[in-house]
């Protein structure tokens, strides 16, 4: 029995049988395979799931037609290259994640991008709703002292420190300017060059920059740039109005409105900075001075208004282990000698210091 199930297992006829089944299931298979392909392919091309509306929203200065150029240049076409199966206009399978990319890295001005259906029913219209970047600053290429050359290139800085697009010259204050060479740029043929006196508190610091088109660069990280923006705030808190502020390697040389200028540092804590200021002030006239400089923690080097170059040897040393801070200044531009009454003491952060100044 063995032997005859055998046979009858190996028979030939058998065999084609078995083969004529499997090219009938492949068949098959295959072509239900192309029907479900081709079916697919109508049903994306149907226009009730095609995107044949762009709508954008919540832009005021780039163009709606811009942007709706872009999108519908990234919906042409389909994903299937050779063979267009998907086409991209496909309410389904559109490159929304590649549309926001490209919004974004094209249109400087655009902070935020997302893009949806219309409505939960509408198959055939989406919404770019966009946020754009709004300017708390200004970066330009030319200042000199307190005001901006008449040639710079100027550009707007959003709350990142990114220099987003141009920005015209303002007459008056209407935004603090800022200058030096950007920590990243966008520009391929980029070179600064920031020259200033020899002497570090002259009136007559010159920043200059020659550049290509700098938008999309950073001026200072996110973290820089919201420090010395907080220590400008501090110093409106105390009177000083900034108008312009060159920032070189680590330093800040802010010009007031009234032309003074303060020098920080940005390795050693603003706040400090302010409250060192501030008990200085407390005591003289901002008129009393044209530079000071805060960069050397318990140092103060100043210029008295009218007078020459800041020189090293008008320094005021505060002593860093007491709580009271006994400050006593000594200037080799003056011999004139004047003793001002001591002031409360002025608290920051918790700490305090009274301050008894003599020059």
């Amino acid at each position: 029995m063995k032997s005859d199930n055998r046979t009858i297992l190996r028979s030939p006829e058998l065999m084609r049988r078995r083969k004529r089944r499997r090219i009938l299931r492949w068949t098959i298979f295959s072509v239900t395979v192309v029907l479900l392909v081709v079916i697919f392919a109508v049903l994306t091309h149907l226009s009730n799931f095609s995107i044949q509306n762009v709508n954008v929203n919540g832009n005021q200065a780039v163009s709606s037609s811009d942007i709706k150029n872009k999108v519908e240049s990234i919906l042409a076409g389909s994903y299937g290259g050779f063979l267009p199966l998907i086409p991209k206009k496909n309410i389904i399978f559109y490159p929304k994640e590649n549309i926001k990319s490209e919004l974004l890295a094209d249109f400087n001005r655009l902070g935020s991008v997302s893009i949806g259906r219309t409505s939960f029913l509408n198959f055939t219209s989406i919404d770019i709703n966009v946020t754009e970047r709004k300017p708390i600053a200004i970066w330009c290429d030319q200042i000199n002292g307190a005001t901006v050359s008449d040639t710079a290139n100027c550009y707007y800085i959003d709350y990142t420190g990114l220099i987003f697009t141009s920005a015209p010259h303002f007459s008056g204050n209407a935004y603090v300017v800022y200058s030096g060479s950007p920590a990243t740029t966008t520009a391929t043929n980029f070179a600064s060059n920031i020259a200033a006196s020899s002497s570090v508190g002259s009136s007559d610091i010159v920043a200059t920059t020659t550049s290509l088109d700098l938008s999309g660069s950073v001026f200072l990280s996110q973290n820089k740039f919201t420090n010395i923006q907080n220590a400008l705030k501090g110093l409106k808190d105390i009177g000083f109005d900034t108008t312009t502020v060159l920032h070189r390697d680590d330093d800040y040389i802010c010009t007031t409105l009234g032309g003074v200028q303060i020098i920080f540092n940005d390795q050693q804590p603003f706040s400090t900075s302010i409250s060192t200021l501030q008990n200085i002030l407390s005591q003289h006239s901002l008129d009393t001075f044209s530079s000071i400089d805060l960069r050397f923690g318990n140092k103060v080097f100043y210029r008295l208004a009218g007078q020459g170059a800041l020189s090293a040897s008008a320094t005021s040393t505060l002593p860093a282990s007491t709580s009271t801070l006994p400050l006593k200044v000594t200037s080799t531009m003056s011999t004139k000698t004047i003793s001002v009454k001591p002031v409360a003491t002025t608290t920051l952060k918790k700490t305090s210091s009274t301050i008894k100044t003599t020059h």
